[in-house]
């Protein structure tokens, strides 16, 4: 009792559930243990009785096995492709050998980065520089090297490779989120495209006189890992401190220091090596887009004059294509070359309207140019495009069926401006709806329902005051998970009015997810227990090093063996002398302090998911 008074002084926060609290709680126990049971017999079942999946499951099963190939997902469309392994290794050591974005590492540096980072926003938050919110969602712990990996781009010759960061769990992922949701007020709007629908509205408001101008799309070669980091830091750090009117809170040089940590300081896993990239952005790092955009919009600020000059009379861009409108006796090559010599970073590459045609593809529209009248537009489909989208036949929820063909009709109302253009994408719906297996009164009901909510929309309803949204992730197991939801739905509206239950269904068994060309993380720099032991002479804390080297299996055996050993020595020291006793005491009292949270992370690992609420408890009671 008196431990709990001490906490409430020091002002933690004390939870006491209400007799309503306590009996919803005991209710979703009581369903949420019903749908275990039901889910396991669903599956036990499932794979007993569909021998035809069994034998898929095996052939993939093979499949993964074969060290020869690798098997991933193209950079776009949908799809599967197979590489020779040392094609793709080949290939991709082609790019992490360029010395001048990265360089190879002989160790780790992650620890040593995580405590410099931590040390940097300790500081900030004590001189009050940061809020404790930024603090807490920049703060790593347990960090782990990032993985890089290829997507291979079946639509270009000799099939390159996509170089891709998986950067989440790094020890600079939290800080460069937080980064992105402070910068991203610096971007301007007035040449950036926001998307394809955007875009279609923005042709439209254009004079018709602009018709009469040659339409041309240019596209920057490798954008993200083309970007300068100097640069562009500098860029952000004169528009933060000396553009506006009032600067952040946090001082220039440690806004730096920041945006370092959060770009340049990145390294990776790649065959088991370990890179450190020195210059450019990686494609996946939170940072990338929006580093990117701020490059090409000071780059565009720059050179806005020149524009005028090589007669460019209109300019919009959505990332690294760009969309222009120029005088027809101009040459397009001519102007492209004359961009890519403005910056040494950055390539331009274009492609002009059909002479034939008068159409030009931009993102996924075809636009037609109509002399004296203005633009048409309709739905463009890339070479990359595959035909597969989400089979009838697949073990998924009914509405990710109806969101894989209402997307289609979507973006053809959207993007189609005539009658017989929108006619013609619907057919072809239709056509790719009937070729993955979906029913065709199935398909012509949701074009009548976008349809009839296109020219009769549904009258806006505001928002139920006091109402609290909670989102619920569900795994799918078929009726069993639609009756669960509806479960606790029902329990919680019943105790609890002013909340309401959101339910996602999670499918967690793809045939994705059993392929990875992914790097993975080695055991001794796996993160296992994450324990703080505070300096008694200084402010400084020793936070975890000893885990993420060796991982909880270890910590767990020697935490266990030396509380046996030093326990065997208790009636050697109990003879010798009383403070001996005391002092082994006190370490058997050390050693066994790591075992139970060790413990923990082995059960989160080694115990199936609808098991973990039931053999902790019983492993801990004896």
């Amino acid at each position: 009792m008196s431990e709990l008074e001490e906490k409430t002084k020091a002002g933690a926060e004390v939870r006491v559930l209400t007799a309503q609290e306590m009996a919803l709680a005991s209710n979703l126990r009581s369903i949420t243990d019903s749908f275990r049971f039901q889910a396991n017999r669903f599956c036990h079942k499932r794979y007993r009785d569909n021998l035809e999946h069994e034998q898929y499951r095996s052939l993939l099963m093979h499949l993964k096995e074969d060290e020869s190939l690798v098997i991933t997902r193209p950079d776009k469309g949908r799809g599967v492709v197979l590489m020779n392994k040392n094609e793709y290794l080949s290939k991709m050591y082609t790019i992490v050998n360029d010395s001048s974005k990265f360089k190879r590492l002989s160790t780790d540096p992650t620890v040593t980065r995580e405590q410099n980072l931590i040390k940097l926003l300790n500081r900030l938050l004590k001189e009050k520089s940061i809020t404790e919110q930024f603090f807490k969602m920049s703060c790593p712990k347990g960090s782990n090297p990032g993985r890089l990996y290829g997507l291979p781009k079946i639509h270009k010759d000799n099939i390159p490779l996509r170089p891709v960061l998986s950067a989440i769990g790094t020890f600079n992922y939290g800080l460069g989120k937080v980064l992105t949701n402070i910068l991203s007020d610096i971007i301007e709007k007035e040449s950036m495209v926001r998307d394809p629908f955007s875009f279609v509205e923005q042709l439209k408001t254009l004079p018709k006189s602009f018709s009469i101008y040659k339409m041309v799309s240019f596209d920057i070669s490798s954008l993200y890992t083309n970007v300068p980091l100097d640069e562009t830091i500098e860029i952000i750090l004169k528009n933060l401190y000396e553009t506006r009117a009032t600067p952040p809170t946090i001082q220039r040089d440690d806004m730096k220091q920041l945006l370092i940590f959060a770009t340049k300081n990145t390294h990776f896993l790649f065959d088991k090596n370990l890179y450190d990239q020195v210059d450019r952005v990686s494609m996946g790092s939170p940072l990338a887009p929006l580093l990117a955009e701020i490059f090409l919009q000071d780059f565009e600020k720059t050179h806005s004059s020149s524009f005028t000059s090589m007669d460019i009379v209109y300019w919009k861009r959505y990332v690294d294509d760009t969309f222009v409108l120029i005088d027809s006796t101009f040459s397009a090559k001519d102007i492209c070359t004359k961009l890519s010599q403005f910056h040494k970073s950055i390539k331009f590459t274009c492609e002009e309207e059909a002479a034939n045609t008068i159409t030009l593809s931009f993102l996924n529209i075809l636009i037609e140019k109509q002399p004296g009248i203005g633009f048409a537009t309709k739905v463009h489909r890339k070479e990359t495009f595959s035909g597969l989208i989400t089979k009838w036949s697949s073990f998924v929820p009914k509405a990710y069926k109806y969101n894989a063909i209402s997307t289609l009709v979507y973006r053809a109302i959207k993007l189609c401006s005539s009658y017989n253009s929108l006619h013609q994408e619907f057919r072809f719906i239709r056509k790719l709806g009937t070729k993955n297996g979906y029913p065709i009164n199935f398909v012509n009901s949701i074009i009548r329902r976008q349809l009839d909510l296109l020219y009769n929309p549904p009258a806006h309803k505001p928002p139920t005051p006091n109402t609290d949204i909670v989102v619920v992730r569900v795994p799918y197991f078929g009726l069993s998970s639609h009756v669960y939801a509806k479960r606790i739905t029902s329990a919680v509206s019943k105790q609890c009015p002013q909340k309401r239950i959101r339910v996602i269904y999670d499918v967690t068994n793809r045939i994705g997810t059993g392929f990875t060309n992914k790097d993975k993380i080695p055991t001794p720099i796996q993160s296992g227990v994450v324990y703080e032991a505070q300096c008694s002479k200084c402010s400084d804390s020793y936070i975890g090093n000893l885990s993420e080297r060796f991982g909880a299996k270890w910590i767990f055996g020697g935490s266990t063996l030396g509380a046996g050993i030093l326990t065997l020595l208790i009636p050697l020291a109990a003879r010798t002398h009383a403070g001996l006793l005391i002092a082994v005491r006190i370490l058997i009292g050390a050693f066994e302090a790591p075992a139970l949270p060790s413990a923990s992370a082995l059960w989160g690992r080694w115990i199936p998911p609808f098991e973990r609420s039931v053999v902790p408890p019983l492993a801990s009671i004896g």
